[in-house]
């Protein structure tokens, strides 16, 4: 939560000064433009695309029902993006089966709109209903389901609440698309201004709000309640028992049956025919497929039955209007879920259509079972020409769906393979080497056996995982000639399973050839293959990867020349493609890390004696040292300090070796060092949670292993305040070495004990050392379970395997009492790590009894990582967007961002990280033109997107709340912008635990400034308060920052009428002023003149109280006489400074440094 986008006004401090020139919005806009970053080609290119006409487009209903007005399109808009449209829009009258025509001509799907003869923005559409078969007739009553129960999923999801969004719950159920009421709030007496119940009375969300940490323990109140309900329209829908339908009437064109029983409890039997739907004459005793004498014949389902049944239509109309006022980002299908790590306890209903959908889906997967090769979907989209903008789009979208549908059906897969519905291909072989393959993806687990040299189980463990980066980078260079598999790993219930999609005819010999690999080796090097026609294909890579071409030599003494390692290979496809797999050595050893441990001594002195050298590179002159960089050209063979046997002369080993040393050095010394820094220069802006921090790790391309090595330095250096960073590391180290065990633990741990084995696990994670923890299963499995390795765990073990684990992986000793600190941070990181979610309820962590309970562990899902797919086009359209703002082109830099949201809409889909992006970007840019309503739907967008893809308790999610939140305070809905704050903050003070976090300072000033303008000061000032102190113990009582707090405090104390304090903080201000600016600038002159006047003003108040405090004895002493009728009290004069408080008021409110209307004060 930066405080750069959205501090008062009032209380900014401006002593940076920006240049004109270079001074562009936040929102990740770039503030240097880099010379040339503009080629004419891509100008010309990106403008195309932007110039390009757009319109909206119309569609004609078919039986006169009327006109839809669809989308914005442009002529590259496919026939395909409007018919998913129609399909998904409340306003389409339910049509999911149809095509369109033009002109009386039938329309191709696959067609750009302007490959359509005669077609101009001002044509329209025509929809024409369309015949159903077996898979359209499924569709049309799922998508019915779909309304019915409030799009609850058809398809059994992997976890709980599957990209949830918990924004229309947290606004209290205002219309996200207009950001007003809904009908429903008005119908209830509010008025349609944004704010609560509780708005009439003054109340804001903040009212009682604490500050203390202890009261942010509680996890059943942090999740809203989501109306996860729905009216009912049916007492039931489910398949007829006179499925399916004999011979004679599918020839008649009957499809399925459907038994329905209206509210008003009739049981109607309907036939899903080719052309529609119709009541027939069947009961639960008589089969007679004839049409009723009033069969309601239709071609929609939600038709028939709104003529059967009376209430239906009433309801069904409802539901139908309430669909439409909802945020499409609600609802509409994502590629990227996420999870909630804790979601609310809920009551499972008796719905006897969730067996139809199951039924009804399993039909649908049976159907297209091993339909699909992936591999071919996959290098066909690849393959796709790019000659223009618009096949760039289509080929990056094509790219995206097929690699979206692989990922999901490869993890569907391992959640079969676990669950041991799949047979191994293998079955006598140990478990670690079993392979299988389902709906024609290739399943493996990891191999230990492979890395029995390097590191064994670990180091197999984390190269599947380096593969998957290997096979991504390797994939975005996209060098022609060159093929990567789909690949996925993934983690389920302790085992980690890699995904790819098949070679063609990997699995049948060819003939007149012993090994399918032509290029590498399968044996760690043994027998070594090289090929002439891949070699030169792999130079293409070369210079990308800054990999060196060398020589190895296999056991049979043949020298081959490579530049992948030997652990990568290649093969020839039956399709004529060259693959290149197993790519997890795409970069060298980190051999500094591994010979740290055993020479540190010896390095340490080696950069003692670099130091102390010749100084002669560091002055040389600057054309001597572009000379150099132009020169430097950094190239790496990724087979030294391997067990491989690499060719060459001793000084060309020697000299590959020191390339790859220095690289190594390099990572230990300049990397870490500059991330180090940049987190003690913005201590204001250090990550929030674990995930954070592996971001800011891997973006500087420094590996989680070095989280020991940071740290030492930091307490090395225990000046540098760094408290809640630190803290951050421990906390990383703790829940990465309680997933390793964990890891290991369930491995060996069947289905049905999973919940057992890991709320033993979490209670000894957290309880005390003494704390006895006996595990008790509860469940009809007891037998079973106490044969289990994780049966006998106790807390004390434990803790000891933990900082083991932790001393092994990150070479640093954990504090013993690690159990104690941030004990829910810790426990969601595990939870987010392993793929856990728990019940969200308050625990009892230092009770007698256990923490957790097997009920308390709801469920376990897939963790998947895969090379997502890049939206090349939409990211060079982003980039060049930002470039323009920055040189001031910004109409120019608008239109090619939401150009940019645009494409990633079409390649991504709406709902998806990427896609967030500029929806941000675009959201902060209407900010600053103070287009508000502009800025809160692209704001509700973005913080829908993050919500679902990122989770709701991401720190990203959480900013984007507070922006929201910011955006409706300047709108007008000060009630509704807190609410969205306070969610956002009290998340938020979770995951900090109660640390020092400068972002929840400058959230606590915006709160603050909110509360103020509804002149609620004293709940105003409690914030502005904790965020100066806040800023205090971070930055120092003398930083800036701090300073700027102060000024904000005075303001609020003034507002408060509390003089006193008031002054007092003024003249920290003014002593600051002084001391650092000098008496004689008009910052200080303007400080001391405010001084001067809260000075009288404070007099003022002490003599007003102190007369006050006299009159009340007078007129409580016997003794004194009545005051005579309309005599007063003499009151003190009122002064010249008394008569200035509007002026003075006026002073606080400006910028510090503003025009010194102070100054008609006088002097002293």
């Amino acid at each position: 939560m930066t405080s750069d986008h959205l501090n008062d006004p009032n209380t900014e401090a401006d002593s940076v000064v920006e240049s004109k020139e270079k001074k562009v919005v936040e929102g990740g806009v770039p503030t240097e433009v880099p010379e040339g970053e503009l080629s004419e080609e891509a100008k010309a290119e990106l403008e195309a695309v932007v110039e390009e006409q757009t319109f909206w487009l119309t569609v004609l209903l078919p039986n006169n029902q009327g006109k839809l007005k669809t989308m914005v399109v442009h002529a590259h808009t496919t026939v395909q993006d409007v018919r998913q449209f129609v399909f998904d829009s409340p306003d389409a009258q339910f049509y999911t089966c149809f095509h369109f025509t033009f002109n009386g001509e039938r329309v191709n799907e696959l067609a750009d709109l302007s490959e359509i003869e005669g077609f101009t923005p001002e044509s329209q559409l025509q929809l024409v209903e369309e015949a159903y078969n077996d898979r359209e007739v499924r569709v049309h009553i799922t998508r019915l389901r779909e309304l019915l129960t409030n799009f609850q999923p058809a398809v059994p999801t992997l976890g709980v609440d599957q990209a949830i969004a918990y924004l229309p719950a947290v606004g209290g159920n205002v219309d996200l698309l207009s950001g007003t009421p809904s009908p429903e709030k008005k119908k209830n007496g509010k008025k349609p201004n944004g704010k609560a119940k509780t708005d009439t009375s003054g109340q804001t969300a903040f009212q009682r709000y604490s500050f203390d940490p202890a009261d942010h323990q509680s996890l059943s109140d942090l999740l809203p309640e989501a109306d996860d309900r729905w009216e009912q329209c049916l007492l039931s829908m489910t398949l007829s028992t006179w499925n399916p339908p004999p011979y004679t009437r599918r020839m008649a064109g009957d499809l399925l049956y459907l038994t329905v029983q209206t509210l008003e409890k009739e049981t109607v039997h309907i036939t899903c025919s080719a052309s529609g739907f119709y009541v027939n004459q069947s009961t639960a005793t008589d089969f007679d497929p004839a049409p009723r004498p009033k069969s309601c014949h239709s071609h929609n389902l939600p038709t028939t039955l709104s003529r059967v049944s009376l209430l239906f239509a009433t309801r069904f109309t409802r539901i139908h209007d309430a669909v439409g006022r909802r945020h499409p980002y609600e609802y509409i299908i994502t590629s990227a879920p996420s999870y909630p790590w804790m979601v609310r306890p809920r009551d499972h209903h008796s719905d006897q259509g969730r067996t139809m959908d199951l039924l009804l889906n399993s039909m649908e997967a049976l159907e297209g079972f091993s339909a699909r090769d992936w591999n071919e979907d996959l290098q066909t989209a690849r393959e796709l020409p790019v000659t223009t903008p618009q096949e760039r789009v289509a080929r990056d979208s094509a790219i995206a769906k097929a690699h979206a549908d692989f990922v999901e059906a490869a993890t569907r897969g391992v959640v079969s393979i676990v669950g041991g519905s799949v047979p191994s291909m293998n079955p006598m072989d140990p478990i670690s080497q079993q392979m299988y393959i389902h709906n024609n993806i290739f399943f493996s687990q990891q191999a230990p056996d492979q890395f029995e040299q390097v590191g064994g189980k670990a180091a197999s463990h984390v190269a599947v995982s380096k593969d998957v980066d290997g096979a991504h980078l390797v994939a975005n260079l996209e060098i022609e000639g060159l093929h990567t598999l789909g690949t996925a790993v993934i983690d389920y219930k302790g085992s980690r399973i890699v995904a790819q999609t098949i070679i063609p005819g990997i699995f049948r010999k060819i003939p007149g050839q012993d090994n399918s690999v032509l290029y590498g080796s399968v044996d760690s090097g043994k027998l070594v293959s090289s090929d002439k026609e891949f070699h030169n294909i792999a130079r293409k890579i070369a210079k990308p990867l800054h990999l060196a071409e060398h020589g190895v030599v296999d056991d049979k003494g043949v020298e081959h020349k490579l530049i992948t390692s030997v652990e990568s290979k290649g093969i020839m496809g039956a399709d004529g493609r060259r693959y290149l797999l197993d790519l997890y050595r795409v970069t060298p050893v980190d051999i500094v890390f591994q010979e740290e441990e055993v020479k540190e001594e010896e390095v340490k002195e080696e950069e003692e004696e670099k130091a102390d050298g010749e100084p002669s590179e560091e002055v040389a002159g600057k054309s001597e040292l572009e000379a150099q960089v132009t020169k430097f050209q950094m190239v790496l063979n990724p087979d030294v300090f391997t067990p491989i046997k690499t060719t060459g002369s001793e000084e060309e080993i020697k000299a590959q070796e020191e390339a790859v040393r220095e690289a190594s050095s390099f990572l230990n010394s300049v990397s870490i060092s500059r991330l180090v820094a940049e987190v003690l220069d913005n201590t204001g802006n250090t990550m929030l949670d674990g995930e954070a921090l592996t971001s800011a790790f891997h973006r500087a391309g420094i590996n989680m292993r070095y989280l020991g090595k940071v740290m030492k330095f930091l307490d090395e250096h225990a000046e540098f305040r760094a408290d809640y960073f630190k803290a951050l590391c421990i906390q990383e180290m703790v829940a990465r070495s309680a997933k390793h065990i964990l890891r290991e633990l369930l491995e060996e741990t069947p289905a049905y004990l999973v919940a057992d084995c890991i709320s033993h696990f979490l209670n000894c994670v957290f309880a005390r050392p003494e704390t006895t923890i006996t595990y008790q299963c509860t469940s009809i499995h007891k037998k079973l379970a106490a044969k289990q390795p994780f049966a006998t765990l106790t807390p004390t073990e434990v803790h000891s395997r933990i900082q083991k684990d932790a001393a092994k992986c990150f070479r640093y000793e954990i504090p013993a009492d690690f159990y104690l600190q941030r004990r829910i941070p810790t426990l969601r990181s595990i939870c987010l790590k392993v793929g856990i979610q728990i019940l969200a309820k308050d625990y009892v962590w230092d009770g007698e009894k256990p923490i957790f309970a097997m009920e308390d562990i709801v469920n376990v899902y897939p963790v998947v990582k895969h090379g997502e797919p890049r939206a090349a086009f939409a990211e060079e359209a982003m980039d060049h967007g930002r470039v323009s703002l920055a040189q001031n082109q910004r109409e120019t830099g608008i239109e090619l961002l939401k150009e940019a949201a645009s494409i990633y809409e079409q390649v991504l889909g709406p709902v998806h990280p990427d896609t967030a992006r500029p929806y941000q970007t675009l959201a902060m840019l209407s900010h600053h033109e103070k287009d508000h309503e502009s800025a809160k739907s692209w704001q509700r967008k973005a913080l829908l997107v993050k919500e679902r893809t990122s989770g709701f308790d991401n720190a990203e999610t959480l900013q984007a709340y507070i922006n929201l939140g910011y955006f409706e305070y300047l709108s007008g809905n000060a009630y509704l912008g807190l609410k969205y704050m306070h969610h956002a903050l009290k998340l938020w003070e979770v995951s900090t635990a109660g640390g020092l976090h400068g972002d929840t300072a400058s959230t606590y000033t915006n709160v603050g400034s909110v509360l103020q303008s509804l002149r609620d000061y004293e709940h105003s000032n409690r914030f502005y308060e904790k965020a100066s102190e806040l800023y205090g113990t971070l930055l120092g009582q003398e930083n800036p920052m701090t300073i700027v707090s102060y000024d904000s405090l005075v303001k609020g104390y003034f507002l408060q009428q509390d003089f006193r304090k008031a002054l007092a903080m003024q003249k920290t201000v003014w002593n600051y002023y002084k001391e650092h600016l000098g008496e004689d600038t008009e910052r200080t002159k303007e400080a001391e003149l405010a001084l001067q006047a809260l000075t009288q003003h404070a007099l003022a108040q002490a003599r007003r109280e102190k007369q006050d405090a006299q009159d009340k004895v007078k007129k409580s002493s016997p003794k004194t006489k009545p005051v005579a009728s309309g005599s007063t009290s003499p009151k003190p004069p009122v002064t010249e400074d008394e008569r200035s408080l509007d002026s003075l008021l006026k002073f606080l409110g400006e910028r510090p440094g503003g025009s010194g209307k102070g100054k008609k004060k006088g002097g002293k």
